[in-house]
């Protein structure tokens, strides 16, 4: 079972829960969604267990602070197919701390009790915004700490927020801000996050994204063939704001230029509109070349798709997507990619790493994937831009390595 409030679930074979006596030595708050197995135990998303892992190998025992059904959505439910890592008890010790006013000074007290061990943190935004009133105290005793800035929280604060109370913006971006000024260092998300981070705080450092990257993984450079299909990938949630129905239409016009030798696309991941966007791959009349194949966690899987695939498309048209990690996981690979400029995509990417696309643009995705598949040149000038970006993360294989590194201070964040 997993109790309320706070929880230390350290599943054994009957299901059962005992208290875990091992010490913390890094401690992790936020960062992911928690999901239960059929069994009870607690699982999340395949790239969050691989980051806590990582971190537990080189650091010690990782204890893991995540909010239940709250403020911030980090919710404990039935675990989806798309939730497959499931985490170590002998690695990482779940803490499950209650959203909500009425929780906060209990979640404060299991943060503290933690803190005082002198783990070494890392403390993700937003989820830890609720630690903030009690972060400058729990500071003395941190052995070394890092926030990570995952999004863009002016891109957040400039949306309409109808039915937030009077002041709620103030508050948020001062909880953002003071937590990035006392904290030793920040993790930020591409080029565009660290500028923000710098405003408060000199030390930050670009973190490797935390997803499938394996930098010694290289896609094999080989002559695309005049007879079988290309194959292109899209990763990512299946939503109309993340630009998929322009790829559609955008496919639909290549093939109808080039039906020989064709072009295959695979989607991976799951999505409110998936059912639409398979609709239109009918009306389009290019069903059978799209596959829709679901959520896939399993790194081997993830790892043969990007293998067979010889681009990568992110096509998103109004989501404010970040720096998308897909984008990296392809280049990391030496895979050319084409992107919509959009959000930090065109701030992150300036040195021709990748191909970049208007929004909302099918005409010009079309064009942009059939001078990456049938134009060597380009081809050629893409893959190196790949590189370029793959020598960009200096031969590290994962966050965690990174950022326990970080925390080591090996690697530090110098004053810009």
């Amino acid at each position: 079972m997993i109790e309320t409030g706070e929880r230390e679930m350290k599943p054994d074979s009957a299901g059962e829960n005992p208290k875990v006596k091992k010490r913390a030595k890094v401690l992790v708050v936020g960062g992911g969604n928690l999901e239960r197995a059929p069994d009870g135990s607690p699982v999340t998303k395949g790239p969050i267990a691989d980051y806590l892992h990582g971190l537990s190998d080189r650091l010690g025992h990782c204890v893991w602070l995540v909010e239940g059904s709250g403020t911030w959505g980090v919710s404990i439910g039935k675990a989806t197919e798309r939730i497959k890592g499931r985490l170590d008890p002998e690695k990482v010790t779940v803490i499950e701390i209650n959203g909500g006013i009425k929780s906060t000074f209990h979640s404060w007290r299991v943060f503290f009790r933690y803190a005082i061990q002198r783990p070494y943190g890392v403390f993700f935004l937003p989820a830890f915004m609720s630690m903030v009133p009690i972060y400058p105290l729990a500071k003395l005793f941190l052995k070394k700490n890092a926030v990570y800035l995952a999004g863009d929280y002016e891109i957040t604060l400039a949306e309409p927020h109808e039915g937030k109370w009077f002041g709620w913006k103030t508050l948020y971006r001062l909880s953002y801000e003071f937590a990035m000024r006392l904290s030793d260092v920040v993790i930020a998300r591409g080029r565009r996050l660290g500028d923000l981070a710098k405003r408060q705080n000199p030390y930050v450092i670009e973190t490797v994204p935390l997803g499938h990257m394996v930098n010694s993984e290289l896609n094999e450079e080989r002559a695309l063939s005049d007879t079988d299909p290309r194959h292109i990938l899209h990763v990512g949630l299946i939503l109309e704001s993340k630009g998929l129905g322009y790829l559609l239409r955008g496919l639909a016009t290549l093939l109808a230029r080039r039906p020989q030798p064709g072009v295959i696309l695979d989607v991976l991941g799951e999505g409110p509109d998936r059912e639409n966007f398979e609709a239109l791959a009918r009306e389009l009349g290019i069903a059978d070349a799209v596959h829709f194949r679901g959520w896939i966690e399993s790194a081997d899987e993830v790892r043969d798709y990007f293998k067979q695939s010889d681009a990568v498309v992110m096509p998103s048209s109004t989501h404010q997507e970040g720096v998308p990690r897909c984008i990296d996981e392809a280049l990391v690979r030496r895979i050319p990619v084409v992107a919509t400029r959009i959000a930090g995509v065109p701030a992150e990417f300036t040195g021709g790493e990748v191909m970049l696309v208007d929004p909302s643009d099918s005409e010009q995705l079309a064009d942009g994937i059939e001078a990456i598949l049938f134009d060597p040149a380009v081809r050629k000038a893409y893959i190196e831009g790949a590189e370029r970006r793959r020598l960009h993360w200096g031969g590290l294989t994962s966050a965690a390595e990174q950022h326990a590194k970080i925390l080591e201070g090996t690697i530090t964040g110098r004053p810009s």
